[in-house]
């Protein structure tokens, strides 16, 4: 099963008390795409584990993509049919997708700064850092229908 999901929203202050600009958005694509010149692939996990490898046996989904578009980071995703591949499948409307990377947050600026991209994870909807504004978009959505 493929999926496009929004990942980050640009230039936007997240209830992490973050800002990820464009730039350090793009900084995490150009890491991606070395990863898939590397391995071929780009593997994620069902929630946010504690370390910075990705361990098999938790991988949901490969990243296919990830770009920019109208200031939202995106990536297409493939679900597999992994242990935690099923779960994901079978939640998905209760799911999101969330960037794991090193980095640093300006205390003054709140802007992010990547050192490492490691992978995009899914996550519980409730605990992700844009719930607020997935929250109205989706309303948005439901209105405009």
């Amino acid at each position: 099963m493929k999926k496009i999901v929004d990942v980050i929203f640009t230039n936007f202050l997240n209830s992490n008390d973050r800002i990820y600009d464009v730039m350090t958005c793009n900084y995490m694509i150009e890491q991606y795409k070395e990863q898939m010149i590397q391995n071929n692939v780009v593997y994620g996990e069902l929630c946010h584990p504690d370390n910075s490898a990705v361990l098999f046996t938790n991988v949901s989904h490969i990243i296919n993509d990830l770009w920019i578009e109208n200031g939202v980071m995106m990536a297409e995703i493939k679900i597999l049919n992994t242990t935690n591949g099923k779960i994901l499948k079978k939640n998905i409307d209760n799911m999101v997708f969330s960037s794991r990377s090193h980095g640093t947050v300006d205390p003054i600026t709140k802007k992010v700064s990547i050192k490492k991209f490691i992978t995009i994870d899914a996550i519980d909807y409730k605990t992700d850092a844009y719930y607020q504004i997935r929250v109205r978009s989706r309303k948005l959505k439901r209105i405009l229908k």
